[in-house]
């Protein structure tokens, strides 16, 4: 079996004669949480649509747990579950029936599989009432247990918190959370909420016009060359001057009280001696941690790769 289980390589789709999915390389190991990300209109979800078969790739190849999806597609799909989109159930029916009559195209899928799953997205205790009552955070916790049927080893979620509110935002991370440690399933996770890619993701890759232009572990991407530093002193306005000319200094944006300053890594100490030889007091130096928000903005936006 491949140490991987998702594949994909030099992946390409074409519209008319516009390539718009441009050598696109993925490599998703087990228990991973991985993050896929871009604005809208990046690619992302024909991405996803190539993985599942649901549209054909121009070029490339791709492989769940091993198989190829085009060459042995029965095998592959059945190693993965996937949300893409909005979830659709019938309305009219449970969350139980829903699920029991999707069942039916998995061989072994038991009725204490069912409830299970349920219980697991914290349905139980709505799992007759019909879909049509729910709200759009439960639907998409419904989604997530469709997907967990087939016992997958990968979970591919396109938007999986679009349109909820901050709670349940946080009901569903804490979903993937849990099934990642305690049930070692794999996921693929398409959006454009950073902060949450942050809070639960371990590697990332970002999509910019068809191609990735970053991919790896997100404390490796933020683990750049660069560290970002608050001065607080004051007064402010003759310091920019001062410090304009040293090299190791990249950028420098005033703010309440002080500065905030952009420079090479390990040098905050050597600033702190250059103002204290320079009779400035700084009553405070407060280090800022990078945020994958703001990497994101960096690279898509044509700011530099590693700042």
């Amino acid at each position: 079996m491949s140490d991987y289980v998702l594949e994909v390589s030099e992946l390409e789709k074409l519209y008319g004669t516009k390539k718009i999915i441009r050598n696109v390389n993925l490599k998703i190991k087990k228990g991973d949480i991985y993050g896929f990300l871009g604005r809208n209109g990046a690619g992302k979800t024909t991405t996803i649509k190539m993985i599942l078969n649901l549209l054909q790739n121009d070029k490339g190849t791709i492989k769940i747990d091993g198989y190829d999806v085009k060459k042995q597609f029965n095998k592959a799909i059945s190693r993965v579950g996937a949300v893409v989109e909005t979830p659709r159930f019938y309305t009219y029916l449970s969350a139980y029936d829903n699920l029991r009559l999707i069942a039916n195209l998995h061989p072994d899928v038991t009725k204490k599989r069912i409830s299970e799953l349920l219980h697991l997205v914290g349905l139980s205790k709505r799992s007759k009432d019909k879909v049509k009552t729910y709200s759009l955070g439960m639907k998409q916790r419904l989604g997530i247990a469709r997907a967990l049927l087939n016992n997958p080893s990968l979970v591919i979620l396109d938007e999986p918190t679009n349109g909820l509110d901050p709670q349940g935002i946080k009901e569903i991370r804490e979903i993937i959370s849990q099934l990642a440690i305690e049930q070692d399933i794999t996921f693929l996770i398409s959006t454009h909420l950073l902060y949450e890619v942050e809070q639960i993701c371990n590697k990332v890759a970002i999509l910019q016009e068809g191609a990735i232009i970053a991919e790896g572990a997100v404390k490796d991407l933020l683990d750049n060359r660069y560290e970002i530093i608050e001065i607080h002193t004051k007064p402010t306005n003759h310091l920019p001057d001062i410090l304009k000319n040293i090299t190791y200094i990249k950028s420098i944006n005033k703010i309440p009280n002080g500065l905030e300053i952009t420079l090479e890594k390990s040098h905050s100490g050597k600033l702190n001696q250059f103002l204290i030889s320079n009779n400035i007091i700084v009553d405070y130096v407060i280090p800022i941690k990078p945020s994958l928000e703001e990497y994101f903005i960096s690279i898509t936006q044509g700011g530099n790769h590693n700042a």
